[in-house]
């Protein structure tokens, strides 16, 4: 859980660069993919979580590059760590 925080951190200076929210939630929800192949679980709970996360790191990364300015930016980014956690 704790590699998959650092990687939103990390996918963070990706999407000021690009300011393309899919290609963050992409890389993401690939690595997710890749750790939960690796974990050994079924290929139907592998796919959902999966999914799962991308949807909503997609989210998280719009509102980011939407909101990138002011106080609510930070609100976003610290409640939205919390995807590290699915």
């Amino acid at each position: 859980m704790i590699i998959k925080i650092i990687l939103l951190l990390a996918l963070l200076r990706v999407l000021a660069i690009t300011e393309k929210p899919i290609l963050c939630a992409g890389i993401y929800s690939s690595v997710v993919l890749v750790f939960g192949l690796m974990s050994g679980a079924s290929f139907s709970y592998v796919l959902v979580g999966t999914l799962i996360s991308f949807g909503l790191s997609f989210l998280y990364f719009w509102l980011l590059n939407r909101f990138n300015h002011g106080p609510l930016y930070f609100v976003i980014l610290v409640l939205g760590l919390a995807i590290g956690l699915v």
